[in-house]
């Protein structure tokens, strides 16, 4: 890691902007590489626009790899997960056990530092409903282009 290149790696970042059943036929389907060239055009309209998604999304990936990754890859921890879909805080605030993320749009969210014994620093993002909207919202715009 950083770099993502197989098409066994693309897949799963992809669960953060997949529906239920897109992320199902990604992982299941017969022809993985079809099914993902698919579910680009489609959703972006044209293999162009499609080209342009690919490039921005991992490259989001690739940053988030590089910059949380611990025991596993970066883009499957709470922080890779929320810089992947809406991208660089504007202010980070770290005290004590807590680390803000805070956007310009006034999305706030908030991360607490568990220690453990492969991660002495990972980091767990404080679950609440009032993310779902902004969550969905910023979703529908990556899926946009």
């Amino acid at each position: 890691y950083p770099s993502v290149k197989r098409i066994e790696e693309l897949i799963g970042p992809l669960q953060y902007i997949t529906t239920d059943s897109e992320n199902k036929i990604l992982n299941n389907g017969r022809n993985t590489k079809v099914d993902f060239e698919k579910f680009w055009i489609n959703t972006y309209g044209s293999k162009y626009r499609a080209k342009s998604g690919i490039k921005a999304y991992y490259s989001m990936v690739e940053q988030a790899n590089a910059f949380f990754t611990d025991y596993r890859e970066g883009w499957k921890t709470d922080r890779g997960m929320i810089f992947i879909v809406f991208g660089l805080p504007t202010e980070v605030k770290r005290t004590g056990r807590t680390e803000i993320w805070r956007y310009s749009n006034g999305v706030e969210f908030e991360f607490i530092r568990i220690s453990t014994l492969f991660a002495p620093s990972f980091y767990s993002l404080k679950r609440d409903i009032k993310y779902e909207e902004v969550w969905f919202n910023r979703v529908g715009n990556i899926r946009k282009g």
